[in-house]
């Protein structure tokens, strides 16, 4: 790929298994399925702006989904030499720490918030933009790439 990935989209998903018994890598957690009796494990998953794959990480069902960011952004970067592409990530991968070492790192980032946790001064800056969710993301692409 050697730097040839301009975006790329970071997300996780549990799988969970109709068993009681948990093992070293299927443990319960927090269930986005409401399945809190079953464990589960935590799949990794960086994509290309293409929806392409780019790579996939397995954790333990039990691990907060946050502090899996930036290790996988990392490791696959590395491994794939990515460069620096722009990340985009939900508000469950927001955090000040994440936010910080993406900036550390060299990286520019879209990361998704809840705009009812946003302060008022930002939600009204946000609502002042009139934008429709279809052109959300070409204008957050056009703000971080004009060049393209």
């Amino acid at each position: 790929m050697r730097g040839k990935i301009s975006v790329a989209f970071y997300d996780m998903t549990t799988l969970y298994f109709e068993a009681s018994d948990e093992d070293d890598l299927r443990k319960t957690g927090f269930s986005k399925d409401g399945k809190h009796q079953c464990p589960q494990i935590f799949l990794g998953l960086l994509v290309a702006s293409g929806g392409n794959p780019i790579g996939y990480e397995i954790f333990e069902g039990n691990i907060f989904e946050g502090n899996t960011f930036i290790p996988v952004l990392e490791k696959l970067a590395k491994k794939f030499s990515l460069g620096k592409p722009i990340v985009v990530a939900d508000s469950g991968l927001l955090s000040e720490k994440n936010r910080k070492s993406l900036e550390e790192n060299g990286y520019k980032y879209i990361l998704g918030a809840r705009i009812k946790n946003e302060k008022e001064i930002v939600k009204q800056q946000i609502l002042a933009l009139n934008l429709k969710k279809i052109f959300f993301f070409h204008y957050c692409r056009q703000q971080l790439l004009p060049n393209n």
